[in-house]
């Protein structure tokens, strides 16, 4: 379950994040925002892997760089 912290996160976001963690629940998950400012769009870290999720709330995977 994603516990409340600093960043504010819209409902949808927040649904986003709690599926990603139910699917991955031996992974560490960790999440900030990709503008300074906690503005833009919400950057979820699973393990190695990083999510981009809008306000509309769909997890889209980013590949390493």
């Amino acid at each position: 379950m994603l516990k409340a912290g600093r960043i504010p996160l819209h409902p949808a976001e927040h649904e986003a994040v709690e599926k990603l963690i139910a699917k991955n629940p031996d992974e560490a998950v960790s999440v900030t925002r990709r503008d300074p400012g906690n503005t833009g769009p919400l950057l979820v870290h699973v393990g190695e892997s990083t999510y981009l999720v809008g306000e509309d709330g769909r997890p889209r995977k980013q590949r390493a760089r």
